[in-house]
């Protein structure tokens, strides 16, 4: 396939190059910045902007336009691992002695206001009004079980007796909040102090 190129409002060329392209035009517009001609490949940092975070076939690559020297280029190039990249973020490339093509380290902070990054759907499974998810032990008993039911989610505990544990401190928080024993007393026991607060309190 052959190079595509366009012209950017600034007019400035726009080549859709692959990552060792990109990191000779960074070589070459450095060495014309210092005036020293060619200058072979080697260590080099710059910033881009990450215009594409999925590539179509090769998790972990991003497309970057970085400008540099009067020049616009993007490419598809791959970036550490676990480092999580959103299009439109800034990002650290840099270019490394005995690596064909550059690198995104990092992403830069500092130019957008802080948001919470939006969960985002890792898988969905749709479920009709006769259907519901099991888990099952490995002795085929049921022991967790999600339906729609006629208000809304049920989960159901499929054992009858069960323990919930957290190492740290669990905390239940809704619109409202009911507690309901259908058979038996309701216990509540602490090493520390027991506190109740509202506006009204009710016993019988």
């Amino acid at each position: 396939m052959g190079e595509r190129r366009t012209q950017t409002t600034a007019g400035t060329e726009l080549t859709d190059g692959d990552g060792e392209r990109l990191l000779d035009r960074l070589v070459d517009d450095l060495a014309d910045n210092r005036a020293r001609g060619p200058a072979p490949r080697g260590p080099i940092t710059a910033v881009g902007l990450c215009v594409d975070e999925r590539h179509p076939s090769l998790p972990g690559r991003v497309r970057v336009q970085v400008e540099s020297g009067g020049h616009v280029t993007q490419a598809w190039i791959p970036s550490l691992a676990h480092l999580v990249v959103r299009t439109g973020d800034r990002v650290l490339v840099q270019g490394v002695e005995n690596w064909p093509e550059p690198i995104v380290t990092g992403v830069l902070d500092g130019y957008a206001p802080v948001e919470a990054p939006a969960a985002r759907e890792a898988a969905t499974l749709s479920l009709r009004a006769d259907e519901c998810v099991t888990i099952r032990d490995d002795r085929d008993r049921p022991l967790l079980e999600i339906r729609c039911g006629a208000q809304g989610p049920e989960l159901r505990l499929a054992q009858p007796d069960v323990a919930l544990e957290v190492p740290g401190k669990l905390t239940m928080r809704a619109g409202a909040i009911k507690l309901e024993s259908t058979i038996g007393d309701v216990e509540i026991d602490a090493v520390g102090d027991v506190r109740v607060r509202g506006e009204l309190i009710e016993l019988n």
